[in-house]
């Protein structure tokens, strides 16, 4: 280690070291602040350390934090991740670092005390759904810690989760994610009779309708360019974006199945029409549908508000939510007849299971109707 003096009159020390991915010699460098011996001992230590650092490629297991693995995941994760995952997951994130603090070893954190965390959060209240969440998470930053040989074994694959015991309540819940078409006429009917009273209620009876219709999500729906998205010719919706309610502005679909093109039906495109020409009659120029006065698109929270109101008027007893007409448009397909993977690919669904829940439920229906037909049926 020597002392060199810069161009611009500064000194530095400067080190050589043996780079060991390459097996060449490279020069590492430390700025001394000051020509004082306290200085120049403070930028040997320095270098030093930023020589040891370059050449540990491997980590030494047995320091290794929880929290250090957790930043370094973290980093590798969020480069393929749309920013709105990211925001989501903040909750999820900050309770993993609340349960196992960040100056716990990675290499001692074994099944005991993982299966442990997971007892207390369900003891705790939390949801089922939410606790499953955190485990997929969990597991996600145990297996990147063995990419990296941070460990050897994941420890979160011998965590399981009790059997979820279901009350009377959730099972109603799970049973009332969609409206069959007598409820949603219902629905429907009660928004009518309230454009009389109040013409912005139309707005929302129109959104009702298309994404009934066309098994949107809200956010795709709200991301939709009317320039560029709709072929009223074809009879045809391009969804290839969603909207980021927090940033304001249009990303890419939830996942790589969702950017697809359905047909949709002439009642759809009359209400996107019909909402397109109050617009410019607004005077509003822009290329989302469904706006609130600063010409962005309505937030999702006051749409369910409106859903919720007018669904307590019109007597019905499910949680009506943007989300709820996706589940009714499946509903509605499977009730016609479409099979399973042709209503997947048309809302966009790469796993089968919440379509399939939905799917399943109403071929039982029809079903069970069926079998009630057959017996009323006389013979001589």
């Amino acid at each position: 280690m020597w002392i060199e003096k810069q161009s611009n009159g500064k000194l530095r020390y400067v080190e050589r070291y043996k780079e060991p991915y390459t097996g060449k010699y490279r020069r590492a460098y430390e700025s001394i602040e000051k020509n004082t011996p306290q200085a120049k001992k403070k930028a040997a230590i320095a270098l030093q350390l930023k020589i040891d650092k370059l050449l540990h490629t491997k980590p030494e297991r047995d320091k290794v934090t929880f929290g250090v693995v957790y930043q370094n995941f973290y980093n590798s994760w969020s480069l393929g991740v749309k920013s709105s995952t990211i925001y989501a997951s903040k909750n999820i994130d900050r309770l993993i670092l609340e349960k196992i603090p960040n100056d716990y070893l990675i290499g001692q954190i074994d099944r005991r005390l993982l299966q442990k965390i997971f007892d207390n959060l369900l003891a705790e209240g939390r949801s089922f759904n939410y606790v499953k969440k955190v485990k997929w998470k969990l597991n996600q930053i145990f297996k990147y810690a063995i990419r990296m040989d941070y460990i050897d074994d994941n420890e979160m694959i011998y965590v399981e989760l009790p059997k979820e015991i279901l009350t009377v309540d959730q099972v109603k819940k799970k049973k009332a994610k969609f409206l069959d078409q007598k409820e949603f006429k219902l629905f429907i009917q009660n928004l009518r009779e309230e454009v009389y009273r109040d013409y912005r209620v139309q707005k929302y009876l129109r959104i009702a309708i298309v994404l009934y219709l066309t098994g949107m999500r809200y956010g795709e729906l709200a991301g939709l360019d009317i320039t560029k998205d709709i072929d009223f010719k074809k009879k045809t919706i391009h969804i290839q974006h969603t909207f980021d309610f927090r940033i304001k502005k249009r990303t890419t679909p939830k996942t790589k199945g969702s950017d697809r093109i359905i047909d949709v039906s002439d009642t759809v495109l009359k209400n996107i029409q019909e909402q397109i020409v109050e617009n410019v009659r607004a005077g509003f120029e822009t290329d989302y549908l469904f706006i609130n006065t600063l010409g962005y698109p309505i937030t999702p929270e006051r749409v369910i508000g409106a859903f919720k109101r007018h669904g307590e008027k019109a007597g019905i007893e499910k949680n009506i939510t943007t989300h709820i007409f996706r589940h009714s448009h499946i509903s509605l397909l499977a009730e016609l007849g479409i099979p399973l993977p042709a209503i997947m690919d048309r809302v966009g669904h790469s796993d089968s299971k919440t379509t399939l829940e939905v799917y399943s439920h109403v071929t039982l229906q029809m079903t069970m109707s069926l079998a009630k037909k057959l017996n009323e049926v006389k013979l001589l």
